[in-house]
């Protein structure tokens, strides 16, 4: 089946805005505690929670898991939001 001019202009599209991901999903899920942290204690995120963001833009699934475990927090420090 034939990719159709939309759906190969945005395979192209993610090719030219990727940059090299300096994680895998394992080194990624490993910081995920540590960068949610940063994040909703709104940290800046650079270093090693730069390439954990890099990540998350890059891979979907690392992506979704992430934002499970944010919410989940999200949740615990808001009691009204559970």
């Amino acid at each position: 089946m034939p990719l159709s001019p939309a759906q190969l202009r945005e395979l192209l599209q993610g090719v030219a805005t990727s940059s090299p991901d300096s994680l895998d999903c394992d080194g990624c899920c490993d910081l995920f505690a540590e960068f949610a942290e940063a994040e909703l204690q709104g940290q800046a995120l650079t270093g090693a929670y730069a390439a954990v963001r890099n990540h998350l833009r890059q891979c979907t699934c690392c992506a979704y898991e992430y934002e499970t475990l944010l919410e989940a927090l999200r949740a615990t420090e808001d009691p009204d939001n559970a």
